[in-house]
């Protein structure tokens, strides 16, 4: 039986489908709820015109609190080996460990550091250990 998005029932099942098939929500918790929402909550109804449609709103999606915690125990589930951050900048930011971070980067092949290479995936001000430069 093929999974389709209207059999998937449960956020963990619909955030680890999103983390799969678009991996830059891999680095945002709220690219990661839009996605959700664009794909397993219906579009609104009318637009949102006062406090209480927007409270109706919301009160209908996940918050993003639960988003983060499910993608959390998703990355867990997996032995941290499966749909960590795509950039380094957010593996240093989730205190994400390095060594297992440059393994699944390297298994994914994603741009990682190289001293002897312009490019790499180290964001402006830090350095090759992930320590801020102070400028």
């Amino acid at each position: 039986m093929q999974t389709t998005i209207t059999s998937i029932r449960t956020l963990e099942a619909k955030a680890e489908r999103m983390l799969e098939k678009y991996p830059e929500a891999r680095n945002s918790d709220i690219v990661l709820q839009a996605l959700i929402c664009a794909n397993f909550y219906p579009p609104l109804e009318r637009p949102i015109n006062n406090w209480e449609d927007f409270v109706h709103t919301m009160q209908r999606v996940p918050s993003m609190d639960h988003v983060a915690r499910v993608r959390r125990k998703i990355i867990e589930k997996h032995g941290y080996k499966k749909y960590l951050p795509t950039r380094k900048e957010v593996a240093l930011a989730r205190k994400i460990n390095e060594e297992t971070w440059k393994t699944y980067a390297s298994a994914e092949k994603l741009p990682i550091y190289n001293p002897n290479t312009a490019t790499g995936n180290v964001p402006a001000g830090y350095d090759d250990e992930g320590k801020r430069n102070h400028e």
